[in-house]
């Protein structure tokens, strides 16, 4: 990714931030919406949304940032000397993310109305929708990838596994440990429902769908 930058001019830098953070507010944005359906969350927001029944001092978005830390650890242990000092950029990446949560928590899905099932469900559909657009803006700007992603590849590449099946093996290692955790600090599901079965299997043909009918697109724009 460092050399390919140095390829890029000023220009077309400033267009794939600019994705890139049209595509983490989005993602924030979609990981609230799920949240506030209260019937889960993306396999990756597992474990912080559940955490953040327990320890209700702490808003869901310092739990992500925590979250995201801990992945960045852990592609250190993977990586070890092939770990690269511009990953750290992660670091930035995560907290605005984290900040871009609180916020959109605090002013836009405390306003909404989120009360029937239906509601809720309309709010989880839409929240889905909003990752799989937000995870196609991240991938084709092509710049910093966020820990979660980062930490599957960085497993896959050491590992010489195919990229799809490590995120599918990581997806269900989140989801069973805030399963695990949900039952051992509550005795029952707290964070976790058919939301997260429903966006882990879904999520994917989303960013098929407008990776598809936009990819084209945006490389012109950054071809531009």
């Amino acid at each position: 990714m460092k050399k390919m930058d140095n390829k890029r001019s000023v220009k077309e830098l400033v267009k794939r931030y600019f994705i890139m953070l049209c595509g983490l507010y989005l993602t924030a944005f979609s990981v609230t919406l799920s949240v506030s359906s209260d019937m889960g969350t993306s396999p990756i927001s597992t474990l912080p949304n559940v955490f953040s029944h327990k320890f209700t001092g702490l808003s869901l978005g310092v739990l992500m940032f925590i979250w995201n830390c801990i992945l960045l650890v852990a592609q250190v242990i993977i990586l070890r000397k092939k770990f690269k000092i511009y990953q750290l950029l992660q670091l930035p990446l995560s907290f605005v993310f984290s900040a871009m949560i609180d916020f959109t928590n605090k002013y836009i899905i405390a306003n909404l109305p989120i009360e029937s099932m239906f509601s809720r469900i309309l709010v989880l559909v839409v929240g889905c929708v909003m990752l799989g657009f937000a995870v196609t803006l991240t991938m084709k700007s092509d710049v910093v990838m966020n820990s979660g992603e980062a930490v599957v590849k960085a497993f896959a590449d050491t590992f010489g596994l195919n990229f799809g099946n490590v995120k599918i093996g990581f997806d269900v290692l989140y989801v069973v440990l805030g399963t695990a955790s949900s039952f051992i600090m509550f005795r029952t599901l707290k964070g976790v429902g058919a939301g997260t079965v429903f966006l882990a299997v879904c999520t994917g043909f989303v960013v098929k769908f407008f990776t598809k009918i936009l990819g084209g697109r945006i490389d012109k724009f950054f071809a531009k």
